[in-house]
């Protein structure tokens, strides 16, 4: 919430019409501190008015696959956005998306939009997680895709025609396989990238760290260990999943790829 030493250096800006920040505040209307300020910096903290109090849907099964990251980078973005769980699909949705699938994200005046790195960036664009110089952008977006390469490379562990089991195995082998990226291999370079800091974003929490994050939750689910060997790779994951938002975003939500065959 917007502390009491930015909100009366703001109140003397506040148009008439618009009313006063407490009284948006007990409406229901919540001002934040965002890493990519929208104002000028007062006493040390960056921060943004909403510009609309507008509400979106998040619309996905109920599990840790292609809509997660989206919802995670939602809520602790602080955005005004629900997960529509229980769908009849394809029923009359299907034809309404952008490309017959899901997830999809709707909003207000008929706003409607596919792909899920598409959503991905739009919700962190709107929750300003993008970062507030070039070197967090570009660390935030090379790790938004570094989560795509790891969710891939779970798919096709899942569904390989060779059996999952056997997949699975040289997904979280700990020696080089040949033509393979195993996680390991991900884990060195995640490591090296971390160094000895608590996030990827040196103490931030942006929308790179949280998709980092989602993709080691979804891996840790598959195997609980698998983070052992990269000790500050686990501290980061252990002080991510204990921020309240991230964990409120998770609660509910069943994991979806398997670790072996059925």
């Amino acid at each position: 919430m917007l502390s009491d030493t930015v909100y009366n250096k703001l109140k003397p800006l506040l148009p008439p019409n618009k009313g006063v920040a407490k009284q948006l505040e007990a409406s229901g209307v919540k001002f934040q501190a965002y890493s990519f300020p929208a104002t000028e910096n007062l006493n040390g903290e960056n921060v943004r008015f909403p510009d609309t109090v507008e509400k979106f849907t998040l619309h996905y099964w109920p599990v840790k696959a292609r809509g997660y990251l989206p919802f995670i980078i939602a809520t602790v973005g602080n955005i005004n956005c629900s997960w529509t769980k229980d769908l009849q699909w394809p029923g009359d949705l299907k034809a309404q998306t952008p490309f017959g699938q899901l997830p999809v994200l709707t909003g207000p005046d008929g706003f409607m939009m596919g792909q899920s790195l598409a959503i991905v960036h739009f919700l962190a664009r709107e929750a300003h997680l993008l970062g507030e110089s070039r070197a967090e952008y570009a660390r935030s977006e090379e790790l938004i895709q570094e989560f795509e390469d790891l969710l891939t490379a779970l798919g096709k562990a899942h569904y390989s025609p060779e059996g999952r089991t056997k997949a699975m195995d040289n997904f979280f082998a700990s020696t080089s396989i040949p033509n393979l990226k195993t996680f390991w291999t991900h884990k060195d370079c995640l490591s090296k990238l971390l160094g000895d800091q608590k996030t990827f974003s040196k103490g931030k929490l942006l929308a790179g760290d949280l998709a980092i994050w989602t993709a080691f939750d979804i891996i840790c689910g598959l195997e609980a260990n698998a983070l052992d060997s990269h000790p500050t790779l686990k501290a980061f994951f252990e002080s991510v999943g204990a921020n309240p938002q991230v964990k409120a975003a998770g609660e509910g939500i069943a994991m979806y790829y398997k670790r072996h065959s059925d």
